[in-house]
Formats: structure tokens, sequence, C-alpha cells
């Protein structure tokens, strides 16, 4: 089954992704993913993935990695257990897990005043 790929705009990435990706489909998740590493956004639409497992969530972990800027992955379209898989492996901190693209796709919102103080403890010396 053919996976679609789509860049849609110069500041983001969206790929769709299909089926189950597990070992045996690595190569292949490897290579559609690589396809967002230059943008600092990428949107995961996983509408149609019906399984995934840990060689999945690794590759995904590499896609942030190798991604440009302060890199943000936005998935959305996932099933129940693929959003509870996301939540005990902890990746849920690391990955914005969506209902929808409209909910992907909008501007990251500020950071809120009551965690100002925390963002720039983390931001490095003046």
């Amino acid at each position: 089954m053919a996976n679609a790929i789509e860049n849609p705009s110069p500041t983001f990435s969206l790929i769709a992704l299909q089926g189950e990706y597990d070992l045996a489909r690595q190569p292949e998740l490897r290579s559609q993913l690589a396809s967002g590493t230059g943008f600092e956004l990428v949107l995961l639409d996983m509408h149609d993935v019906t399984f995934i497992d840990a060689t999945a969530l690794t590759e995904f972990i590499r896609l942030k990695k190798q991604m440009a800027g302060p890199a943000v992955v936005r998935v959305f379209g996932v099933t129940p257990h693929i959003r509870k898989l996301f939540h005990v492996t902890g990746l849920n901190t690391r990955f914005e897990i969506h209902d929808s693209l409209v909910s992907a796709s909008r501007p990251p919102s500020p950071v809120p005043a009551a965690n100002w103080r925390h963002a720039r403890r983390f931001a490095g010396p003046r």
C-alpha cells in the first residue's frame, strides 16, 4: 500500500501514513519521514494507520532529532490504542497529539505567563 507524502507549504510538511508499521516496514517509514527533516513543523496524518510498534516510535523520534531548528511534530487522527501507546511511553510529551488536521495545523500558542519563568530558566545564559 503506497503512502501519500505531501508538502502543502514551505513552512511545514504533511505526511500521510497508512497501514501497519513494524520492523518489516522500517526502511519504508524512515524514507517517508525523511521528507520532513528540512521543516520546523511536521504534521503526521495517522487516520489510516492500524498498528504501530516500538520501531515506528523510534522512527518518529529520529525524525524529530533530524528536523531543523526547534522542531515540532504534530500527530493527528490516531486510534485510541495508538494514543494510549504515546501516553504510556511518555512520547505524548515530545509529540503533540491532535484529533484533526484543523487543530494540528493551527499556529502554536504563545507560552502562558505562568510558564514564562520556567521557559526562560532553560533558555540559557544571557
